[in-house]
């Protein structure tokens, strides 16, 4: 028993010594000073904070949803709408480029309301990043599809597999063979 404490606070204090304490609040710091380059303008400045971010936030969505946010406070104003407000397309599309997430939408309408980053781009008459986050759009719902076309695919191959092995135990009632076909269409299990 004795030894196995031991290794356990051995195994603690050298996960508390590789622990990086206070990563949340460097994301934090690295985010307001991405928001306060976009709002000057200054794109070198954004590519260089942007290159700076460590290896574990793989775009500026994902510092967004690392970085430490005080209990009760809001959350960070996605980077994406900053750059639209303030009519910076260049660095938007550069984001975009670099991890920035197209798809989104957000309370930054008229009164709250929640607006799509291609509406608010049209809104600003920011014509080029509204047809990226199009295509970005497309993509995403062609995905979508595609995602839940396999995942009807794998449950009638499953439903299948189910009724074989039934019908090799003696199991399967009378009109549960399910023949040998599988009932999708993008696969056939002969």
């Amino acid at each position: 028993m004795d030894y196995k404490i031991q290794e356990d606070l051995e195994t603690f204090i050298v996960e508390e010594r590789e622990r990086d304490y206070g990563h949340e609040l460097r994301l934090s710091q690295q985010y307001y000073a991405i928001k306060e380059a976009i709002e000057k303008g200054d794109m070198d400045k954004v590519v260089e904070l942007r290159e700076a971010l460590p290896e574990n936030v793989e775009g500026i969505s994902d510092l967004m949803t690392k970085m430490y946010v005080l209990k009760g406070e809001q959350p960070p104003k996605d980077l994406m709408f900053v750059c639209v407000e303030h009519e910076q397309e260049e660095i938007a599309l550069y984001l975009l480029e670099e991890g920035g997430d197209g798809v989104v939408s957000g309370p930054y309408g008229a009164d709250g309301a929640t607006v799509t980053l291609r509406e608010a781009a049209l809104k600003h008459r920011l014509q080029d990043l509204a047809d990226v986050i199009d295509v970005a759009e497309q993509m995403a719902e062609e995905e979508k599809i595609a995602a839940e076309e396999e995942e009807k695919a794998m449950k009638a191959m499953e439903e299948n597999e189910d009724v074989e092995k039934q019908k090799q135990n003696g199991h399967a009632k009378d009109g549960e063979d399910g023949g040998t076909e599988a009932k999708s269409k993008s696969c056939i299990i002969l």
